[in-house]
């Protein structure tokens, strides 16, 4: 509901930077709830940690309900409304790479830990510092990614998978030395940021008439390409290694970036 709610705050215009500034939360609410979790569940208890976060939902609820606009609904939709939007020219196509995408991404990022303790040797420290990188990492590329989308969208659209997948190929042969590992995932973490807001972007510009439902159908895309991602990335590092992960992570990424590039319009160069 985020995206669709802010596309109706702002003018057209400016909405892949509004959108960047919106998802920037996620970034930033990672690089907090980590350090921060772990801290509260060492000093009090994990329950603690349940109860806090209780208590932060209910003053985000207190706060939205208090700062944001009343939007009066435009309309109804069915199961009718999401066929009616996949048979649109290039949605289905664009809503497929996302599939991948993600798919790609949460093979890599499932089973970072035991990529980083096997093959680069890091122990908790390590990993934690890496992890807080990508995640800054990540929080500085949401503004960046705005201002891509809002100019270039189709290109933000195909760079990022594809530096995803390239920077994936790159650690399966240079993640065993610390300072490329951290690098890399510093450098994952900005890329991927690109893909939420370009994606929303997209998908909310070629439906406009029916934002909430297509950015739904864009979402549960999503949440298939991560469940993918997890399974397929758990079955080849059981078989083959935590190296192995990466490269066949490249392969959704890739044939993501291929699919944008030959069937996704954008509406825009």
């Amino acid at each position: 509901m985020a995206a669709a709610t802010t596309i109706r705050l702002v003018p057209p215009s400016l909405v892949a930077r509004a959108l960047s500034i919106v998802m920037s939360g996620i970034p930033a609410a990672m690089i907090i709830a980590v350090p921060l979790g772990s801290y509260l569940g060492e000093v009090a208890s994990w329950r603690s940690v349940f109860l806090l976060a209780t208590a932060l939902g209910a003053a985000v609820f207190v706060i939205q309900a208090l700062a944001l606009p009343r939007l009066a609904p435009r309309g109804e939709a069915g199961l009718d409304t999401l066929i009616d939007i996949l048979t649109r020219p290039g949605i289905g196509a664009g809503i497929l790479a996302a599939t991948l995408v993600f798919t790609g991404h949460f093979g890599y990022f499932g089973y970072i830990r035991p990529f980083l303790e096997s093959v680069t040797g890091l122990g908790a420290a390590g990993v934690a510092a890496t992890l807080l990188a990508f995640g800054v990492a990540n929080y500085l590329g949401s503004f960046a990614s705005g201002l891509m989308a809002e100019r270039k969208l189709k290109l933000t659209l195909i760079a990022m998978p594809l530096a995803i997948g390239v920077i994936g190929l790159l650690l399966s042969v240079f993640g065993k030395d610390v300072i490329p590992a951290l690098v890399l995932v510093a450098l994952w973490g900005f890329a991927f940021s690109g893909v939420p807001v370009a994606t929303t972007t997209w998908i909310t510009r070629m439906v406009p008439d029916e934002t909430e439902s297509g950015t739904g159908r864009t979402v549960a895309s999503i949440f298939l390409g991560i469940t993918m991602g997890a399974a397929g990335g758990g079955l080849v590092l059981d078989l083959m290694g935590a190296a192995a992960v990466f490269v066949a992570g490249a392969i959704p990424l890739v044939l993501a970036a291929l699919l944008i590039a030959s069937k996704v319009r954008t509406g825009a160069p």
